[in-house]
């Protein structure tokens, strides 16, 4: 194994800079563009030229009203968030079983680099299907469409790839329960991201 050199740390700390920001800087850059466009002004009010502003975004996220229609339906207003959620994990478990069974048969033959290597393409091509949605949404930017919801998972994917980063820079042979703690990590932020978001509704 070679060892970590300082500009090993360095660049992996630029580069998760980056990728943990990144969708707080884009939503900022596109709130900025389209105020250009419409001609008014745009995030200005949180910190110097709104900076802060997805950091706000992050806090009403957190600490939202829930607010029931009183002619509205008690039970199904309760449920409606878990739908999506149950919805989307059910996605994620049909879509990824292939990506799971290639994977563990690869470990199990030793094929390390073809374990590792699957999963991080397969997600890249995985990614690419939105461009291809993002032909085919009629009104605009899928992007645009995006909500703070969904920038929510974005936020959590996006962890998971540095914690799998760090990992594959720092390559540890055993962790907690001889497992790698990257992969510890990563069950604990999958998991919180589920409950956080089974418990905010």
């Amino acid at each position: 194994m070679e060892p970590v050199t300082s500009t090993s740390y360095i660049v992996l700390g630029t580069a998760l800079f980056m990728l943990l920001n990144s969708a707080a800087l884009a939503v900022y850059a596109e709130r900025r563009v389209a105020a250009f466009i419409q001609n008014r002004v745009g995030p200005n009010r949180v910190g110097p030229l709104g900076l802060l502003q997805p950091i706000a975004d992050v806090v009403k996220l957190i600490l939202k009203e829930d607010v029931t229609p009183a002619q509205g339906y008690k039970t199904l207003h309760a449920i409606a968030p878990i739908i999506p959620v149950v919805t989307a994990l059910m996605t994620a478990v049909v879509t990824s079983l292939p990506e799971l069974v290639t994977t563990l048969a690869a470990v199990r033959r030793g094929a390390l680099q073809l374990a590792v290597g699957g999963i991080i393409g397969g997600n890249t091509f995985d990614v690419l299907f939105l461009t291809l949605s993002d032909i085919g949404y009629r009104e605009g930017s899928l992007y645009h469409a995006i909500g703070l919801a969904d920038l929510f998972w974005v936020i959590v994917g996006l962890s998971m790839t540095a914690v799998l980063l760090l990992g594959l820079i720092r390559r540890e042979r055993s962790g907690p329960a001889n497992i790698g703690w990257e992969s510890v990590v990563m069950l604990l932020i999958y998991g919180g991201a589920i409950g956080y978001q089974a418990w905010s509704g």
